[in-house]
């Protein structure tokens, strides 16, 4: 099968994503869109990346990135990469990946950060977070 990007349904930032043994309901624990640390340089505690697709076919690369944006540049930084793998059997099918970063990721000042979705090299959905100095 000739792999299709998929289209990314949600690109969340959380503490964790928890599934239920019994019922297999998925929790998201505690969304968020800023971090707030003391001072720099600082490490963020462990959080996840819940991501969503669909709308795929076969087996395609993905890489979720994590960038700084320069208040005084066009490009980005990048902090950390992830690369995983999803196989769609069926277009219509909805995958689901936790994108843990069990180490948190270095933060070298406040400003506008993004996450950025690639599917076979391919950007297909980019948000952005924003990182405060405060206590």
């Amino acid at each position: 099968m000739t792999p299709i990007a998929p289209k990314c349904l949600a690109l969340i930032l959380c503490d964790a994503v928890r599934r239920d043994r019994r019922t297999g309901d998925l929790t998201i624990v505690r969304a968020f869109d800023a971090f707030d640390v003391p001072s720099f340089p600082a490490r963020t505690g462990p959080f996840c990346v819940w991501i969503q697709l669909t709308d795929g076919a076969g087996r395609t690369r993905m890489r979720l990135l994590v960038e700084y944006i320069p208040p005084d540049r066009l490009e980005a930084e990048l902090i950390t990469m992830i690369e995983f793998t999803v196989e769609f059997a069926d277009p219509t099918t909805m995958l689901g990946h936790a994108a843990n970063v069990p180490g948190g990721i270095e933060l070298g000042d406040v400003g506008r950060y993004r996450l950025r979705l690639e599917a076979d090299g391919v950007t297909i959905l980019q948000r952005y977070f924003i990182v405060r100095q405060g206590s």
